[in-house]
C-alpha cells in the first residue's frame, strides 16, 4: 500500500514538472491520464479533453492554465464525460418526428449528431482552420466565447432557427446594432462549421443568414469616419510636432513619416532599427505578417540616437492620438494613412506601392505567400518623396 501511494505521489509530481517545463517553453503536450492533457503553444497554455463521439475523435477545451488547476480540470473532464453519457442516453432514445423541435431544420435527416450550441463554439474556439489563423494577441477568441453565455448557448445547435438568433441579437445587443451584426456573423461561422461537422444537417439553411436576419432585425446604420487632417495642414503640424520634442510628439512624427498604425510606431523597439530600414514584427502587424519600412533620413532622425530597448518608452495607447488633437478638430492618427494614400495617388505612385506601404493585404493569397521584400527599395524614394512634403515647413 504504501509503495503504491508512493508510486501515485512520484506520477503526480513526474507531471506537475513536466507542466512547468512545458510552459516554460511556450510548447508541448503533457498528458496527465483520463484523455486529458495540457496543449502549450505561443504562449498560452490550455487543458483539452481527447475523446470518441461515434467514429470520430473530438477534443474539448476545459479552460486556460494556470487559471485552471490540474485538480479543476480533472473535475471539469470527469463532468463532461458525464454529460456526454447523458447526452448519448438522450440521443439513442430521441427520434425526430414530422412536427418535433427542429424538424424543419433537419428534414430528413433524423440520426445527426445532437450538440450543444456551447460546446460547438469552444470547438470551433479550439480546432477550426479558421482560429488557426488567428494572431497571438487577437481577441476574438474571447468574443466568440461569449456567444456561449446565452440562450443560445444552452440550445441543441441543429435546433436553432432564425428567430432564436433574431431574439439573441435583440436581447444581448439591441442596443448597439453594430456589434449585433458582427455577432449574427459570428453565429453563423459557427452554424457553418456546425453543419460541416455533422451538428446540423447538410441541406440546412443558416439560421443568422442575413436574408432572414434583415426582416427580423433592423441593420446597423453605416459608419462615419473621422476626417483625416487636411493634407495641406500635415507640414505645419509636423513643424509643431519637432519642436516639441516629447516622446509622444516624436512618437506621432514618426507615424507620420512611416505611415504606421499607431501601436506599431508606439512600441517600435530599436532592435526592429537595422541601418535605414524598420521591420515590424507579424504579431504587432493587422495582418499578422512581418513588415518592413524603408527609412528617410527625416525618420530616422525623429528616432534620435540608438539605444537598447522601446523607442518611446513611456507612451500610452491615447497619448499619439491626443497630440494630434491639440491640432484641432475630430482629426486621427489614422488619417494621416489616408492623407498619405491621396498624396502618393496625385504623385503617381502605383496602387500596389502604396498599399505595400501602408501594410494592407494585397494580391491572392498565393501571391500574399511569396516574399515582397525586394519592393523596399521601389517604395524608398516614395517614402523619401513624402518625408520631404511633411517636413517642409519643419
Amino acid at each position: 500500500m504504501s509503495a503504491a501511494r508512493i508510486s501515485l505521489k512520484q506520477v503526480e509530481t513526474d507531471i506537475s514538472k513536466a507542466i512547468d517545463e512545458a510552459v516554460a517553453a511556450g510548447k508541448g503536450k503533457v498528458w496527465t491520464g483520463n484523455s486529458l492533457f495540457l496543449w502549450v503553444r505561443g504562449g498560452s497554455a490550455s487543458w483539452l479533453y481527447h475523446y470518441r463521439d461515434g467514429r470520430s475523435m473530438r477534443t474539448q477545451s476545459l479552460g486556460t492554465y494556470p487559471d485552471v488547476t490540474l485538480y479543476s480540470a480533472r473535475q471539469a473532464r470527469n463532468r463532461l464525460a458525464a454529460q456526454r453519457r447523458d447526452d448519448r442516453r438522450a440521443h439513442d432514445g430521441h427520434r425526430l418526428v414530422p412536427g418535433g423541435p427542429s424538424a424543419a431544420t433537419l428534414s430528413g435527416a433524423p440520426d445527426i449528431l445532437r450538440k450543444r450550441f456551447a460546446d460547438v463554439v469552444e470547438m470551433f474556439v479550439t480546432q477550426s482552420p479558421m482560429a488557426a489563423d488567428w494572431k497571438a494577441t487577437s481577441t476574438e477568441p474571447h468574443k466568440y466565447r461569449k456567444l456561449k453565455d446565452g440562450a443560445l448557448g444552452k440550445m441543441w445547435t441543429d435546433a436553432i432557427e432564425p428567430t432564436d438568433v433574431a431574439a439573441e441579437l435583440k436581447t444581448r445587443w439591441g442596443h448597439t446594432l453594430g456589434e449585433a451584426d458582427k455577432n449574427r456573423i459570428r453565429i453563423k461561422q459557427i452554424c457553418d462549421y456546425a453543419r460541416s461537422n455533422g451538428y446540423r444537417a447538410k441541406n440546412a439553411v443558416n439560421p443568422a443568414n442575413n436574408d432572414d436576419m434583415k426582416n427580423l432585425i433592423a441593420k446597423p446604420p453605416k459608419s462615419t469616419p473621422h476626417p483625416a487632417m487636411p493634407l495641406g495642414d500635415v507640414p505645419a503640424f509636423m513643424g509643431r510636432l519637432l519642436a516639441k520634442g516629447t516622446d509622444a510628439a516624436r512618437a506621432t512624427a514618426f507615424l507620420i513619416h512611416t505611415v504606421a498604425r499607431t501601436a506599431e510606431a508606439r512600441l517600435a523597439d530599436w532592435s526592429e532599427i537595422k541601418g535605414n530600414v524598420w521591420t515590424i514584427p507579424g504579431p504587432r502587424m493587422k495582418e499578422g505578417k512581418e513588415h518592413s519600412v524603408p527609412l528617410s533620413p527625416a525618420a530616422l532622425a525623429v528616432l534620435g540616437k540608438p539605444a537598447q530597448g522601446r523607442i518611446f518608452p513611456e507612451l500610452d495607447k491615447d497619448d499619439l492620438l491626443d497630440k494630434v488633437k491639440e491640432h484641432g478638430g475630430d482629426y486621427t492618427t489614422h488619417g494621416f494613412r489616408s492623407a498619405f494614400n491621396g498624396w502618393a495617388k496625385k504623385q503617381g505612385y502605383s496602387k500596389e506601392l502604396r498599399d505595400l506601404a501602408m501594410a494592407h493585404a494585397v494580391g491572392t493569397k498565393t501571391d500574399q505567400a511569396y516574399d515582397r521584400e525586394e519592393l523596399i527599395e521601389e517604395r524608398r524614394p516614395m517614402m523619401q518623396a513624402w518625408s520631404d512634403y511633411v517636413s517642409s515647413l519643419a
